[in-house]
This record gives structure tokens, C-alpha cells and sequence, in this order.
């Protein structure tokens, strides 16, 4: 898919606004700017995802093609975990507002991702030749 980058940003945007409103609205809860680096943080991990598609993409070999974006899609649960972790440890006061943007987040972003690849891989199927 040609367009996979915008989608994946634009996701990562409209997620944002849907979560920060739902925080300020329904919690009635300050917001923080530290918050602000959730969506640039899933907007530098979706462009790296961007790029890892784009060379799956090239490859002729589907299961290769596959291999690296499971890859891909273990090694964002353990940054993401890593990072939890970190915050949880090294700065208790960011609360737990933080960890739920951060957790709708990558789920936001997973859903997208996944859509993005299954399209990816049904139309890989239907080029291949049947056997």
C-alpha cells in the first residue's frame, strides 16, 4: 500500500485527539505536556514501521516478508514495555493518565498496522500465480 505512511500518521494524530478528549472531557483531568510525547513517540515507530513494510514489499519471498514484520511487531512490544517500565521507575509522578494514553496508543496503532498488513498480504497472495 502506497499511502501505509500517511494512514499510520494520521492515525497516530486522530488517536491523540480522541484520547485527549476523552482525558480532559470524561476524566476532567489536567493535561500534561508530557503527554505530547506519546503520539510523537508512535509517529517515530510507525515510520519505521513504514520502512521495514516497504522492504518486506520487495521481498519475493512472503514468509521472509513476514518473518520480519512479526519481528518487527515484537521488538514495539518490548520498546513499549521498556518504556512503561522505565517511567514507572525512574519518574513515578507522571501517573497513570500517562500509561493509558500510552496503552490506547500502541492498541490504536496495532489495529491500523495489522489492517495495513493483512491488505498487504491478500494482495501479495492474489499476484502469486496458483499452484
Amino acid at each position: 500500500m502506497k499511502n501505509a505512511l500517511p494512514v499510520l500518521l494520521l492515525s497516530c494524530l486522530i488517536g491523540e485527539l480522541v484520547i485527549s478528549l476523552i482525558h480532559q472531557f470524561m476524566m476532567q483531568a489536567p493535561y500534561n505536556r508530557m503527554y505530547l510525547m506519546v503520539p510523537l513517540l508512535f509517529m517515530g515507530i510507525e515510520w519505521i514501521y513504514y520502512e521495514i513494510e516497504k522492504y518486506a514489499r520487495k521481498q519475493t519471498n512472503q514468509a521472509k516478508g513476514t518473518q520480519v514484520y512479526m519481528l518487527y511487531k515484537t521488538a514495539k512490544l518490548l520498546v513499549i514495555l521498556g518504556i512503561v517500565l522505565g517511567f514507572a521507575f525512574l519518574m513515578p509522578q507522571v501517573g497513570v493518565a500517562f500509561f493509558i494514553r500510552l496503552v490506547a496508543m500502541y492498541l490504536i496503532t496495532l489495529v491500523v498496522e495489522t489492517k495495513l498488513a493483512l491488505a498487504w498480504m491478500d494482495a501479495k497472495k492474489t499476484k502469486q500465480p496458483n499452484e
